[in-house]
């Protein structure tokens, strides 16, 4: 299996590649979800999530950190993977045609990850996402799941709701805000997006994440008996990502006036922890454990109010940052997953393997310096759609 989804790797982007479909599906256009960036933390358990519930799941990814989350997928009925960047307009067209609706999870996630390649970065995490979602809308696509992140509320004192003042103090946090306000802005009669501000996610999935407070904490805990905690202060909001998963699945059928054009905090009021709460909790599992605290640079900030989410979406969160520790510890202890491997940590899977350079694709760039697809000795203006954001542009060539 793995050879085969290595395979894959070399017709990434191609007309002529096939899906990974061994056993066909005869369900329709209304049964079948495309989620993009389906084999990474969030999207391999919602894509095995939404199988399992009867959908038809499509999933495209470029498999920058592998394709090993989805290897228990390969020949189910009603999957298909097909290995290639969302930047592919050609294939994604073809895809978003045969999809009722459509996951977006297709984006680099995290700040130091963001912040290698800037560029890079925009055309991905903002110029794709926008085109992908004026597709989605022109070929017919009902619902638009696009997963943002509680990052655009920055810096805050205060509790924050929806109608807060973003404040951004990251690339990754000013793209997402610039991409929710053009996704939402596309929404009509027949094309309805909805956000989702994801607190910061935890727990153990297809695609392990140790680039992740709680999992990094964890992990390193059990693997060494120490942990560095920077700060200490700082609030943030969190959730398990099977939570997440299973909230993002059960909208695909909540009526429409619920959910279109509209945006959620996905979390819970009880599960805003500060970070020095988080090694509390670590060291109640591993009561030995050393913690060093050092100063930070971190400037996030934030507590966040879920009650929008609670209240019209009736979602309760089924597990807690304990839960999400304890799995961490026992599959670290129990050698289930190594912290150290590089395709485990976004930047990390950038800096240490050939993810980074598979983001440029000068095999399919056609010469046009505004292809996304460029090679990387190419300096490309800034997409159109991000001038409008002077603090957005500034932040990202600095």
């Amino acid at each position: 299996m793995r050879d085969l989804l290595a395979n894959t790797r070399q017709r990434a982007g191609s007309e002529l590649a096939p899906p990974l479909r061994v056993v066909g599906n005869d369900g329709g256009r209304e049964s079948t979800v495309l989620v993009v960036g389906g084999a990474g933390y969030i999207g391999s358990m919602m894509a095995a999530d939404l199988l399992e519930t009867g959908y038809n799941v499509i999933v495209l990814d470029s498999l920058l950190y592998g394709g090993e989350s989805l290897a228990s997928l390969i020949g189910r009925p009603g999957f298909e993977l097909h290995v290639a960047d969302s930047r592919d307009t050609v294939i994604l067209h073809r895809l978003l045609g045969r999809a009722a609706a459509v996951v977006h999870f297709g984006e680099i996630v995290g700040d130091p990850a963001c912040d290698l390649d800037p560029a890079v970065t925009m055309s991905i995490n903002h110029a794709a996402t926008i085109r992908m979602a004026e597709m989605a809308a022109q070929v017919g696509v009902e619902r638009f799941v696009y997963p943002s992140s509680c990052s655009v509320y920055g810096a805050s004192d205060a509790i924050v709701d929806e109608f807060a003042r973003l404040n951004p103090v990251s690339l990754y946090g000013r793209i997402k805000r610039a991409s929710e306000e053009a996704v939402l802005r596309l929404r009509s009669d027949r094309f309805h997006p909805t956000v989702f501000r994801l607190a910061t996610v935890y727990g153990l999935s297809p695609r392990p994440r140790f680039d992740l407070v709680v999992n990094t904490l964890a992990g390193r805990a059990a693997a060494e008996g120490r942990i560095v905690v920077q700060g200490g202060g700082q609030w943030r909001p969190f959730i398990h990502v099977a939570d997440v998963a299973a909230l993002l699945a059960q909208t695909l059928t909540m009526p429409l006036e619920l959910i279109s054009g509209e945006t959620f905090n996905v979390g819970s009021n009880a599960q805003n922890h500060t970070i020095a709460d988080i090694a509390e909790i670590v060291r109640e599992r591993i009561p030995d454990l050393i913690v060093d605290v050092t100063d930070s640079v971190d400037r996030r900030n934030y507590r966040v109010d879920f009650d929008k989410l609670s209240d019209r979406l009736g979602f309760r969160p089924t597990r807690t940052v304990s839960d999400g520790v304890a799995e961490i510890v026992r599959a670290v202890e129990n050698r289930h997953v190594l912290i150290k491997d590089p395709r485990h940590s976004n930047v990390r899977a950038l800096i240490e393997t050939d993810a980074r350079s598979r983001l440029w694709r000068a095999d399919l760039g056609d010469g046009d310096p505004t292809s996304p697809f460029r090679p990387r000795d190419v300096d490309a203006p800034l997409p159109p759609t991000l001038a409008t954001h002077d603090d957005l542009v500034g932040e990202a060539v600095s």
